[in-house]
């Protein structure tokens, strides 16, 4: 799993540049520094409805049936699986997406998953 070290800024998480709306459930309870969690099979090239990830790709792991894209977002590492016969150049930037529901949230400090609290 990617983990992105991060802020809590009003109500997203400000990883580098990128802004991430924290889930309204979480938003009464979650603390400053939050570290998001995404897994490299949960990131989908290209058009997306979630946050875009935008991240210079730094190698490329070619796998045979699939490929990992390596690279930095903010202060941490980041690998997107991409389609084997997808071997993009080290250099320029990608974009990903996260596929619905599929961002986790911690609390730094603890390491523990951020969850709403039971009713």
């Amino acid at each position: 799993m990617n983990f992105l070290p991060g802020r809590r800024v009003g109500d997203d998480v400000q990883v580098g540049e990128l802004r991430i709306p924290l889930p309204a459930a979480l938003r009464a309870s979650s603390p400053e520094a939050i570290t998001v969690g995404v897994r490299p099979e949960h990131l989908q090239q290209g058009e997306g409805t979630g946050p875009a990830l935008r991240f210079k790709v730094d190698t490329v792991e070619a796998l045979g049936a699939d490929s990992l894209v390596h690279g930095t977002l903010g202060s941490g590492a980041i690998i997107a699986r991409v389609d084997g016969h997808a071997t993009p150049e080290p250099g320029p930037q990608m974009e990903f997406h996260a596929r619905p529901g599929k961002l986790f949230f911690f609390d730094t400090a603890s390491g523990k998953r951020l969850r709403a609290a039971a009713p």
